[in-house]
């Protein structure tokens, strides 16, 4: 009787320590799935935009740093990639806030590296 005892026992405890590995699996998976969808941030604004939601990765967008963007030429010219972007272009999009935005092309794990250059461009818009 004993041994059976033991056995039912530690069927319990094993039984019990395989929930708790699943829950806490589970909770891991929701987690992850959180981040993922507000990876974005401040950038989040570009990726739930129909029109602009393409420009973006979860790494990908970004405000500009001060005087990366040079208006040049009736457009504006991105010193750091020699990049020209003009008001006509497809990927030229207006800005929420009055400041520059981009989304670049960063390194993603199994593929091959990026060129760091802006496949969008968020410009402030004048009123």
């Amino acid at each position: 009787m004993k041994r059976s005892s033991l056995s039912r026992a530690f069927g319990l405890i094993l039984a019990g320590i395989l929930a708790a590995a699943v829950a806490c699996g589970i909770i891991a998976l929701m987690i992850a799935a959180t981040r993922s969808a507000h990876a974005h941030g401040d950038a989040a604004w570009i990726m739930n935009n129909e029109r602009t939601k393409h420009c973006c990765g979860p790494r990908d967008c970004e405000k500009a740093p001060p005087h990366a963007v040079v208006e040049q030429d009736g457009g504006w010219f991105i010193p750091d990639t020699g990049q020209m972007f003009t008001t006509s272009a497809d990927n030229v999009y207006p800005s929420k806030d009055g400041d520059f935005w981009w989304c670049r092309s960063h390194e993603r794990e199994g593929r091959e590296p990026a060129d760091g250059n802006v496949r969008c461009l968020f410009v402030p818009v004048e009123t």
